[in-house]
């Protein structure tokens, strides 16, 4: 994020600011997009972000999609 920053400092900079984050413990992600197919996520990092009371999650991992259908 920032250059020389180390993790504790930027911890105390997002608790000033409000934000927290906690590690979410997950095993797999599926992810239903709006076209019928899926994204399943594979041995994902899950952080679940909650800033002025709304909470967001950041997801990464080994990506596999299917069910895609064309178009029309």
């Amino acid at each position: 994020m920032l250059p020389n920053m180390d993790p504790k400092t930027m911890m105390k900079l997002m608790n000033q600011m409000g934000i927290k984050s906690v590690e979410v413990d997950a095993v797999k992600v599926i992810i239903e997009k709006s076209d019928g197919s899926t994204l399943v996520v594979t041995g994902p990092q899950v952080v679940e972000i909650t800033m002025q009371g709304q909470k967001s999650y950041q997801v990464s991992g080994k990506v596999a999609e299917s069910g895609v259908k064309s178009g029309g």
